[in-house]
């Protein structure tokens, strides 16, 4: 939302009826170009979009929520100093909540391959400083919750020069099995955190209800995690294929899933 009045008057009564707002916080001034700000972006050309262009946005929607009393989700952080921002208003006793991304846990600038339009995401993927404050921020309680902010893109859209694709990356199918290797299976996280991450933690804050019980809807999955399996396109049912694992080695795998007490997929 680039106009601050509009911002406002969406939190005064989102928080008159009780909802939450959830923010794609970025300064579009400061968002037109694709990649972050670092010695790469200009020895390479690239177009920045500043982690200044979320920290800025990301105040103005905390005081906003600070103001007005409304519930207030921040998607897709990317930065440190963002991160450092939620923590500060958490503080407060400000009702925030937020999310980070797989690609932003997993990816930094050091680790992608520079002109791969399969890493160009907004928020941009930051460098390998922010990746570690935002683990850091799991482990500490700043961040709610991970989010894949999936985004299937059609496999011409994403063969473009950087510059012309598509933001986004297809997570649906190998999120889970991607964070269990890169982070239970590193002993970044425990399993159980991992699940409160993606499934307890984001039920709250939208209202969904979740977990196993007597009289609640049998929405659940089967986890193998010893499997081991290289990741295919065929492994893929979207449409899409821009997933940043294909040919990627993972550790763990669904096998089956239940939705409203049927089985609507067994591997």
């Amino acid at each position: 939302v680039s106009d601050s009045s509009v911002m406002l008057n969406a939190a005064v009564y989102a928080a008159h009826f009780g909802l939450t707002v959830i923010t794609h916080a970025e300064v579009p001034e400061l968002s037109r170009g694709f990649s972050n700000f670092d010695t790469n972006t200009l020895k390479y050309g690239l177009r920045p979009r500043l982690s200044l262009a979320e920290d800025v946005a990301l105040y103005r929607d905390l005081r906003i929520a600070q103001i007005t009393g409304v519930r207030l989700h921040v998607a897709h952080i990317s930065s440190a100093e963002g991160l450092e921002l939620v923590a500060r208003f958490k503080d407060k006793g400000i009702a925030i909540t937020c999310e980070v991304t797989p690609h932003h846990l997993i990816f930094s600038t050091e680790r992608v391959p520079v002109y791969d339009p399969i890493f160009r995401v907004n928020p941009p993927i930051r460098g390998e400083r922010d990746r570690l404050a935002l683990l850091k921020g799991l482990k500490e309680g700043v961040v709610d919750a991970i989010s894949t902010d999936h985004a299937p893109h059609a496999y011409h859209e994403k063969e473009s020069p950087i510059s012309q694709s598509p933001p986004g990356v297809e997570w649906l199918e190998v999120a889970f099995p991607t964070l269990y290797t890169y982070l239970v299976r590193e002993g970044e996280l425990s399993l159980k955190a991992l699940l409160k991450f993606m499934v307890f933690n984001p039920s709250r804050i939208l209202g969904v209800e979740s977990g196993i019980g007597v009289g609640k809807r049998a929405n659940f999955f089967l986890f193998d995690p010893d499997a081991v399996w290289k990741v295919s396109r065929e492994d893929l049912l979207s449409k899409s294929a821009n997933n940043p694992m294909i040919g990627e080695e993972l550790r763990g795998r669904v096998v089956l899933n239940f939705v409203k007490g049927k089985p609507v997929f067994r591997r």
